[in-house]
């Protein structure tokens, strides 16, 4: 699952209705999410997110998932 086939932009549709999305069309593969220099990606399983050990720091994984912009 190392290679994401699709590309796109999140100004062009919201996060929340992208992960909705996948979720219910059950897909599996990789969300690659990149800002500047800094990427991170998600590897999602039949619509569930499966977050890889070290992905994000462990202290703040929930606020790094749901953190709203300024």
């Amino acid at each position: 699952m190392e290679e994401c086939g699709f590309q796109g932009n999140l100004a062009d549709i919201p996060f929340a209705q992208l992960i909705f999305s996948i979720w219910q069309r059950k897909k599996s593969g990789c969300l690659k999410l990149r800002k500047n220099e800094v990427e991170k990606r998600l590897y999602l399983e039949k619509g569930k997110i499966v977050v890889k050990r070290g992905a994000f720091p462990k202290k703040n994984f929930l606020q790094t998932l749901v953190k709203k912009k300024p």
